[in-house]
């Protein structure tokens, strides 16, 4: 009988979520078509489907089917104790205190990373009854979300370039994947994507009110620093650099270049705060507790890392090559990480075409993209440094992708390129 239930209730989602979420405000006024939006939500439940298939026959136990397991679990408890589903958080804080907000383990902040996804998927359970599947639906619907809020805030900036960026913002390959079943990564897309859309807003000259603005955008970094609280690091002197621009409406590489050198400047002037604001130390320890993990098929050797200044510069070429580099297509066999081989090599086909073919006065010096080009270089160092796995590497970056490859594809001048072939 639960069989059918669950079969009835992917059926009733599938027809809800076309029909009825390209009807939301927020994402008609992306200024998409109707068969549009739902051509794209289309691919990615498709593709969100396809993951969940090769996820569920995985032989190894797997983050994504015990996430969903332990969402059982808080549906359970939800039904049978709601106090005690509610009263979780206010026992970790108790038991672990509000400090250590950059700790990996016997942290608040670390446990609640989880705790919101098992939930999240506890509520989610109310409709789907715990299937892998629709829980995988409904995640996918959330996400795509996230790709709508992207799509809004470049395409105010790249307006003559509207179809570049539906393909950059909706139909990323390792984007796609990684934003379908539920974890966290998911969570962080979103969040970092409304910060991304309610900078845009701002950007704008008729805002309507600005508080209701800044309010959610302070719910956002919220929502990101409970998920992945070291991201907040990085949105910080980006986000900074940001305002400082606006505010003063000067130079933008100038005002972020001087930023993160002063932002470098306090990040390594930390070390002598004490430990629990040494933030070089805290890069340190999340390193070492990835290292104490199992170590998969796919992990990778690191040299040591110290909190100092020269450790830091020694390791940077190897935590530049780990996170925009790796995996390299021929070093793994194994179809998923070629396949991840081969999106590098196709971005990096496409940073030499902008190069070579640059679009002249072009808005690639918009401070919006300026502000997505540092986080993502800030995630990458960070990756570089603490991960030491390349299938971790893969699914960590992907959600940040956009971030750049979303001007680049903006900033290459394709009509150059076109009459260069029919020439030829």
């Amino acid at each position: 009988m639960n069989n059918w239930i669950e079969l009835v209730s992917f059926a009733l989602m599938v027809w809800v979520g076309l029909w009825r979420l390209p009807r939301l405000s927020f994402v008609k006024n992306a200024g998409l078509t109707p068969n549009t939006i739902r051509t794209l939500l289309l691919v990615k439940v498709f593709v969100s489907l396809l993951f969940a298939g090769y996820v569920f026959q995985l032989e190894t136990p797997n983050d994504y089917l015990f996430f969903n397991a332990e969402g059982l679990k808080e549906y359970q408890l939800l039904r049978a104790h709601p106090t005690q589903y509610l009263n979780a958080f206010s026992l970790d804080a108790h038991h672990y205190g509000w400090t250590n907000l950059f700790g990996v383990d016997k942290s608040f902040w670390a446990n609640a990373s989880f705790s919101l996804v098992y939930k999240t998927l506890g509520l989610f359970n109310l409709i789907t009854l715990g299937n892998f599947f629709t829980n995988t639906l409904l995640f996918s619907f959330f996400t795509f979300l996230g790709m709508v809020a992207l799509y809004r805030a470049f395409v105010s900036i790249y307006s003559e370039n509207a179809t570049l960026v539906q393909v950059a913002c909706f139909l990323l390959p390792s984007t796609l994947v990684y934003t379908a079943c539920v974890h966290k990564d998911g969570f962080v897309f979103v969040g970092v994507a409304f910060i991304f859309y309610l900078l845009a807003r701002l950007e704008k000259k008729s805002i309507g009110n600005p508080l209701k603005i800044y309010f959610l955008l302070i719910a956002c970094l919220l929502t990101v620093g409970l998920f992945r609280s070291f991201l907040l690091i990085i949105l910080f002197p980006a986000g900074l650099a940001w305002w400082i621009s606006k505010a003063i409406n000067k130079n933008t590489i100038t005002v972020f270049l001087s930023t993160y050198i002063l932002s470098g400047i306090v990040f390594f002037s930390s070390l002598y705060w004490g430990s629990q604001l040494n933030l070089p130390e805290a890069v340190v320890h999340r390193k070492e507790a990835f290292e104490k993990l199992p170590k998969g098929f796919t992990h990778i050797e690191m040299q040591n890392l110290q909190p100092t200044i020269s450790s830091f510069l020694h390791n940077l070429p190897q935590a530049l090559n780990h996170s925009l580099l790796r995996p390299y297509v021929w070093e793994y066999n194994s179809w998923s990480v070629r396949l991840a081989g081969l999106e590098m090599m196709a971005y990096a086909c496409l940073i030499v075409l902008c190069v070579f073919f640059f679009k002249k006065n072009n808005t690639l010096y918009h401070r919006l993209v300026w502000f997505g080009f540092f986080v993502f270089i800030g995630m990458m160092l960070m990756i570089g440094y603490t991960i030491p796995n390349i299938g971790a590497i893969v699914r960590y970056r992907s959600i940040f992708w956009v971030l750049v490859i979303c001007p680049i594809l903006c900033s290459i001048d394709w009509t150059r390129i076109k009459t260069m072939f029919t020439r030829a």
